[in-house]
């Protein structure tokens, strides 16, 4: 018998202080409870506190905080309430300097899942995984136990970063081309499926059996029903990237970003996917998992949640804002999650 676990992935934008006084927060915990995530990581959240609100939303009151372990981050901290637990972290980038050091968090239902502790009692946070300083944002890595059956859910939180360093982005001139912002993705990616990924799996320790995902915001595409318009698409050789007797594979081709400047018919009624742009976000993970498990990843229409109701929302000039997606860039992200499930056997 299989139990579904559904995992979540999040882009924030930008989630901060300050700007989460603009951000609808009680509708990205809804997201996150409407869908059934046992565990969602979100990239993009620059502080503790708004972190602290969405769990609040969540759940009620706080029932506990308090600095994790982490030894990787900058600054970390982490939250529980009765059903909710969550871990936030700031990486330190050793390349990127300060502007590629945005916040992580984890997200996950106490119920179901459970972080592990050693024999010493020492639990087991999620931290930022260096790896000697060869990619420009580290990721975010947490380990989460099933409790329901011996099996254990590794994620590697990943948010690629868009361009090189800050001091190259200085001395770019205006005749570049975005080739070698490409290609530093690619490599960068190289470096989680090649080299984090291959040192935090296992396919099984003991009888346990573990399963391993890299999710979040990659900046390069997949092939999809509408590819001609996309940009940084992955080459065939990277969505399907063979290392040794491993194959790493990435799914998820539905648009995921939204347009800085949205379309909607004469009357701004709804015109779907023309208001979004790349699908950026996706899920990756070791190909042969799929000989034992069935595994889904899509994307969630979220700003669906503002299509009756976007006439009320009006952008940082007064204006109303000309539909759902718009509504929803400007209070929730301009980018919609994307939630992958998987079906483990509780034998």
């Amino acid at each position: 018998m299989a139990s579904d676990y559904k995992i979540g992935s999040f882009n924030i934008q930008k989630l901060g202080r300050n700007s989460m006084l603009k951000k609808d927060i009680k509708n990205i915990a809804e997201i996150i409870t409407g869908n059934k995530m046992d565990v969602v990581a979100l990239q993009e959240i620059s502080g503790k506190e708004p972190l602290k609100e969405i769990m609040k939303a969540l759940d009620g009151a706080i029932i506990s905080e308090g600095v994790s372990s982490s030894n990787n981050a900058r600054d970390s901290y982490c939250y529980e309430t009765r059903n909710w637990a969550s871990c936030w972290a700031k990486p330190i980038s050793q390349i990127g300097g300060k502007s590629a050091e945005e916040g992580y968090a984890f997200i996950w239902n106490k119920r179901r899942l459970e972080l592990p502790v050693n024999k010493r009692g020492d639990v087991s946070y999620p931290d930022i995984y260096l790896n000697g300083g060869k990619v420009i944002r580290p990721p975010f890595y947490g380990r989460f136990l099933i409790k329901s059956c011996n099996a254990e859910i590794r994620l590697i939180n990943t948010h690629i970063v868009f361009r090189k360093t800050p001091v190259e982005d200085d001395e770019l001139e205006d005749n570049r081309s975005a080739a070698s912002d490409y290609e530093e993705r690619i490599k960068e990616y190289k470096v989680l499926a090649n080299e984090i990924y291959q040192r935090v799996y296992a396919g099984s320790i003991g009888t346990r059996q573990v399963l391993t995902f890299i999710l979040g915001d990659y900046n390069m595409c997949l092939e999809g029903s509408n590819s001609s318009d996309l940009k940084a698409i992955m080459p065939k050789d990277i969505q399907r990237l063979e290392y040794g007797k491993h194959v790493i594979k990435t799914i998820q081709n539905q648009k995921t970003t939204i347009r800085s400047r949205s379309k909607s018919n004469p009357n701004g009624a709804y015109i779907g996917e023309e208001n979004l742009a790349n699908n950026y976000d996706h899920f990756s993970y070791e190909e042969k998992l799929e000989d034992s498990i069935d595994i889904e990843g899509h994307r969630i229409d979220a700003e669906g949640t503002y299509r009756d109701k976007f006439q009320q929302v009006v952008d940082n000039d007064g204006n109303p804002v000309k539909n759902e997606f718009e509504a929803y860039r400007m209070l929730v992200s301009d980018h919609l999650p994307i939630m992958m499930t998987v079906a483990i056997s509780k034998g």
